[in-house]
């Protein structure tokens, strides 16, 4: 919360309207959040990540044993 994004409970748009209004008033924050939205949007579901995980996903099925489940974990 105030690093990459805002975090506000769904449901609440009081709570909405205050972070938007929060946000606007800040440009600095304005500024991190854009840019440290934009460095974890690549880390966590860039092409590198899509890779990781589905090379992951592949090499956990062809290590399946009979001790293992038949679902890996992504």
């Amino acid at each position: 919360n105030g690093v990459d994004g805002i975090v506000v409970d769904y449901s609440d748009p009081v709570e909405w309207a205050s972070a938007i209004e929060f946000t606007l008033s800040d440009t600095f924050l304005r500024r991190k959040i854009a840019a440290e939205g934009y460095i974890s949007s690549r880390r966590n579901f860039g092409v590198s990540a899509f890779v990781n995980k589905h090379d992951n996903y592949y090499l956990d099925i062809c290590d399946l044993g009979r001790d293992k489940p038949l679902a890996p974990n992504l």
